[in-house]
C-alpha cells in the first residue's frame, strides 16, 4: 500500500483538525517539536494507543526527522486499520526549512529536565522538613532518591509520567498551527 506524502505547510494549515504524530526519539523531541503533536516513539509504536488518541478519525500526520521513520510508522498504523494516515515531506528538518513554528527547549521545559526539578525539590522539601519538623521527613528524601534508582535502572520515570498529565504537558489547542 502506497504512503500518502503531504508537504509541510498542508500540515500546518490542516493541524487543527489533525493529529500530529512524531515518531522521533523523545531527546530529538526535547530539541524541538511541532506544538500539539505526540510523541511516540517509532521503537514503542502502539497502534491502538494512537487510534484512543485520534478525535473523531481525524487524520494522522506522521512526521520523523527527515521521513524514514515516519514512512515505517505509517506503514505500521494502515497495518492496523487506520485510515488517513499521512507521512509529513522531509519531516521536522523540512518543516523548519519552510519556516513553520516549532516549539524549542526555550519556549517549554522538556519532560526530563521538569522531572529533575521535581525530583530535586521534593528531596530539599524533605531534607528541610525533616530537620525543622520531624526526621520522619527524611523520608520524603530518601523517596526522591530511590525514584532516581528506579528510573536509572527501567529507563522509565514515574515522575515524568506524572508531570506529563499535567495541563501544560498534554496535547491541547496547538496554538502555533493557528492561521
Amino acid at each position: 500500500m502506497k504512503t500518502n506524502l503531504i508537504s509541510p505547510f498542508h500540515a500546518y494549515a490542516n493541524c487543527s483538525r489533525a493529529m500530529i504524530l512524531d515518531v522521533r526519539t523523545s531527546e530529538e523531541y526535547d530539541e524541538c517539536h511541532v506544538s500539539g503533536s505526540v510523541l511516540q516513539t517509532l521503537d514503542s509504536l502502539n497502534p491502538t494507543a494512537i487510534q484512543t488518541l485520534r478525535k473523531n478519525g481525524e487524520p494522522c500526520y506522521v512526521l520523523c526527522a527527515a521521513g524514514k521513520r515516519a514512512m515505517k510508522a505509517a506503514e505500521v498504523l494502515t497495518a492496523a486499520g487506520h485510515e488517513d494516515v499521512s507521512v509529513v515531506e522531509g519531516g521536522i528538518q523540512n518543516w523548519i526549512d519552510k519556516g513553520l513554528p516549532v516549539i524549542t527547549p526555550s519556549e517549554q521545559l522538556s519532560l526530563k529536565h521538569q522531572s529533575l526539578i521535581a525530583t530535586g525539590g521534593i528531596m530539599i522539601l524533605g531534607v528541610v522538613l525533616g530537620y525543622l519538623i520531624h526526621p520522619a521527613w527524611y523520608l520524603l528524601a530518601g523517596g526522591g532518591g530511590i525514584l532516581l534508582i528506579v528510573s536509572g535502572i527501567t529507563g522509565s520515570c514515574p515522575m515524568m509520567f506524572l508531570l506529563s498529565k499535567l495541563p501544560w504537558n498534554k496535547r491541547t489547542g496547538r496554538s502555533s498551527c493557528r492561521l
